[in-house]
């Protein structure tokens, strides 16, 4: 098997999982984790304020809140940010009230939010398959390549 051979079924792969991953995340509602990062992550970029949610890394919910923000700001969309509640203004720990009135009582598409959350992770799938292959390929030859990358990219731990 040729090298362009060898890319061209790994990017077949690589975009037969990102398909499957984008239709899979279509239908899903939010996961109970969604409701407090997404929100949280959308407060970092756009308050400045690490309030919500400060006991796990910022960069996930970040890159999930800048791509809420990102196409608020393409579309000229308001995304309705209810802080005049007491789960942003005095609650301990309320990130999960916040997170319940940020998706669903404010008037935002809830639906559209957390997609637009999910799109980032979709690229780290992509990005983390890509990377699989070549450093495989790149240790054990194409065959293996392809092989880590076909167990990678159907693997159903990555793809929900």
């Amino acid at each position: 098997m040729t090298k362009t051979q060898t890319n061209l079924l790994a990017a077949l792969m690589l975009i037969f999982m990102s398909g499957l991953a984008f239709f899979s995340l279509l239908g899903d509602s939010a996961i109970i984790d969604e409701v407090a990062h997404l929100p949280a992550g959308y407060s970092y970029i756009v308050k400045q304020d690490m309030r919500l949610n400060p006991e796990h890394p910022p960069l996930i919910k970040d890159l999930a809140g800048g791509a809420v923000w990102l196409y608020s700001q393409i579309t000229n969309t308001k995304i309705n940010f209810p802080d005049n509640i007491p789960a942003w203004q005095s609650a301990i720990n309320g990130q999960w009230d916040f997170g319940f009135d940020f998706l669903y009582r404010s008037g935002n598409d809830a639906d559209l939010l957390i997609l637009l959350g999910r799109l980032p992770m979709l690229l780290i799938l992509l990005l983390l398959g890509f990377y699989v292959f070549k450093w495989t390929r790149e240790i054990a030859g194409p065959k293996a390549g392809l092989l880590a990358l076909f167990l990678y990219s159907f693997s159903p731990t990555f793809i929900a």
